[in-house]
């Protein structure tokens, strides 16, 4: 009896010992595993290149008119197949951090082979070992700085590998729902990988297979994504796969090549007995409509055919309204494909945004650009909206020729308007001089006026990287909105600035780090057309701090002052307090503004002091709330601080979001004189990452 209490007791001291070196053991590998990424050399990618095939088939379960909205989708209305099978052979190479891609074949039964939902690109080649999985979202579990928001199990196997079983603490769609990872347990890196996620309306699920290669590391090799589209009642599944790393290389000569024989030789993977049904009932019936069509085809008396018409009302309504008024636009430009035009949908029900002070805006953004050299290039963006409330068109027009990016030197020209601003001053003045009271003066808008703005600007880095100059003019045309009274009264109606400014931006922590220093002088000038004398000194700076997991804090400061103004100082107003009239949305950037101050109060003012602080997460209030938490991307708190003339402080804060559908802010201020009020900022979202 005493020899085997003796041995219970050894059983008792050694089993937890055991499971205690076991527990660690899993330890151990779990955070090689969170770790390895911290080791890769990330410079690699810059040097490398692969050639890649991918192929993916779609099948529309439900449509209706609505999918036409989502960009690309709309070339699976034009005919009754449900079925599609696209494949494509590839070479790309990475330049600072960017892929870029020349395709060398493409062969797809989408109408006139169109690329439908390109984003699901980025799926096929997932940074596992990075904050984010991709460009524009979703936590990597595989990040250490990620641990806190997943559970982590595992099961050890035989053959010196794990099983890591992941599973997300908080329902969000920024977050895998759940997954799995293969790691080799000596060193921690990711064999294999299943994830399964919800982003932008996409439910996917990746199944991938890692390099192994020293240089490719970062990489799968192969890639099998799953995915469904649901919007509205459209029910959208495709099923994409990739490999990379193959070792037929095609020369540049090809390019988007249709050779079936071609793809034939370099195609790596067998075409299932499902997609060879695709493509055989596409050609069937193109054959089939071939024949329909050639017979139609009227024909002279020699039997030879007449020229094809075209068909016009096909055309305009398919072709011209879909391609341009529904879809996103984006072209090449010149040999090589230098250059690039990008335009949004011209007309989508979703771009439309809503202020307090505007309403409702539609909004609209073109821009392009074409690089000469490396070194030496131009663009150029046109930004429109439209206020129903205000019944006024917004619209900048910027055009940037650099000359040496290098030394960050370009030539800036922006020619656009702003909000009716308005001056009581100028009223007031008016008045003084009437003479005619059969005139309803009151019923006049007087004190309301257009602002159309003109600027140019020269800039050049004197130290690399650290310390810019800037130098050139802003010029302001001021219109009166009812001209009248100006004219009965003799007054002008019309009145111009004109000023050179000078401008230095010290950048303390290079041009990489986004901290950034400028302090401006601008002298109006009696020259040109310009009206008013004036001095004003500008100091600003801005810091945009990012964080792990997805946070940042985006800050800003500064102060401004008049030393001289002259005697017409009806118009003058701030550089740094110039409203984005229309903006595009959360990635526009809605920090850095005062959403419920009238501008007048800081116009007017003689100096003024301001402090802004925006704090971004994915995770932060309504993450947390069942149901509303989960489709939360990210969300924003706000907080502004004001001192001008009669107004010291003005205090705002607000909170913002955004999800796949919509971004909203909530706006509320304060000053010594009473409660500002309570403000919105709406604008949809839908779409933007397609």
């Amino acid at each position: 009896m005493r020899t085997v209490k003796i041995l219970l007791l050894l059983v008792a001291l050694i089993v937890p010992r055991t499971v205690c070196l076991g527990q660690r053991s899993n330890a151990d590998v779990l955070r090689r595993t969170l770790h390895f990424g911290e080791h890769l050399n990330r410079a690699i990618i810059d040097s490398s290149s692969t050639n890649v095939y991918i192929k993916y088939d779609i099948n529309v379960v439900r449509r209706n008119a609505m999918l036409a909205a989502v960009p690309t989708m709309f070339y699976l209305l034009r005919d009754h197949r449900r079925r599609y099978f696209s494949e494509s052979y590839s070479h790309v190479g990475f330049s600072d951090g960017k892929s870029v891609e020349h395709r060398n074949i493409h062969l797809s039964t989408v109408y006139h082979r169109h690329t439908t939902l390109p984003l699901m690109i980025k799926y096929l080649t997932p940074h596992i070992y990075d904050e984010k999985l991709f460009q524009d979202g979703i936590l990597s579990p595989v990040n250490y700085h990620n641990r806190k928001y997943y559970r982590y199990r595992m099961m050890r196997n035989k053959d010196g590998t794990s099983y890591i079983f992941i599973r997300n603490k908080f329902r969000n769609t920024q977050l895998i729902r759940k997954g799995f990872l293969i790691v080799d347990d000596s060193t921690g890196q990711v064999l294999q990988f299943n994830l399964q996620c919800e982003y932008d309306m996409i439910r996917s699920s990746l199944n991938g297979v890692m390099n192994t290669a020293s240089d490719k590391l970062m990489f799968p090799k192969e890639c099998d994504v799953r995915a469904k589209l649901s919007f509205m009642g459209n029910k959208v599944l495709v099923h994409y796969t990739s490999v990379y790393g193959l070792t037929a290389t095609l020369p540049d000569s090809i390019e988007d090549s249709r050779d079936v024989g071609l793809m034939e030789k370099v195609r790596p993977l067998p075409l299932t007995e499902e997609e060879r049904s695709i493509i055989s009932e596409y050609q069937d019936e193109y054959a089939a409509s071939k024949a329909v069509e050639d017979s139609l085809v009227p024909r002279d008396s020699t039997g030879v055919a007449k020229p094809k018409k075209r068909h016009w009302a096909k055309y305009v309504f398919w072709d011209l309204i879909g391609d341009n008024l529904l879809n996103k636009i984006s072209t090449g430009l010149g040999s090589e494909n230098k250059g690039q035009l990008r335009i949004g949908p011209i007309f989508n029900p979703f771009y439309f945004g809503y202020t307090k002070h505007k309403g409702v805006i539609y909004r609209l953004d073109l821009r392009g650009f074409y690089n000469f050299t490396d070194n030496h290039s131009i663009s150029a963006r046109i930004k429109m909206g439209y206020s129903f409330k205000q019944h006024q068109l917004f619209y900048r027009f910027p055009v940037q020729w650099d000359f040496n990016k290098r030394r960050n030197g370009y030539v800036q020209w922006e020619f656009g308007n702003g909000n009716n601003i308005s001056n009581s001053r100028v009223r007031n003045n008016v008045m003084e001089y009437k003479t005619n009271d059969s005139i309803d003066w009151n019923a006049m808008h007087l004190d309301y006026f257009t602002d159309t703005r003109f600027h140019l600007g020269i800039n050049y880095d004197i130290v690399k990287d650290y310390l810019g100059v800037q130098t050139g003019f802003t010029a302001h045309i001021r219109k009166a909105v009812d001209s009248e009274g100006f004219k009965a009264v003799g007054r002008p109606s019309t009145y111009r600035t004109f000023a050179p400014f000078l401008q230095i931006q010290y950048r303390p922590l290079s041009d990489r780090v986004p901290l950034v220093i400028t302090s401006q002088w601008e002298h109006g000038m009696k020259i040109l057309g310009g009206s008013i004398n004036y001095d004003r000194f500008e100091f600003d700076g801005q810091y945009v701090c990012d964080l792990p997991r997805l946070r940042s804090w985006q800050l800003r400061s500064g102060f401004g002052f008049y030393t001289h103004k002259g005697h017409d100082d009806y118009f003058l107003d701030y550089h740094n307090f110039q409203e984005d009239y229309v903006s595009l949305g959360w990635e526009d950037k809605w920090s850095g503004e005062f959403e419920l101050l009238n501008s007048n109060w800081y116009n007017a003012s003689g100096y003024y002091v301001r402090a802004n602080a925006t704090y971004e997460a994915p995770l932060l209030l309504l993450s947390f709330c069942p149901l509303v938490g989960q489709v939360i991307e990210k969300e924003r708190i706000y907080m502004s601080a004001l001192a001008v003339n009669r107004m010291l402080p003005y205090i705002e804060v607000g909170y913002g979001f955004t999800n796949r559908v919509f971004s909203m802010g909530i706006f509320t201020g304060l000053s010594p004189r009473h409660f500002e009020g309570v403000g919105l900022k709406f604008g949809f979202e839908l779409f933007n990452n397609y």
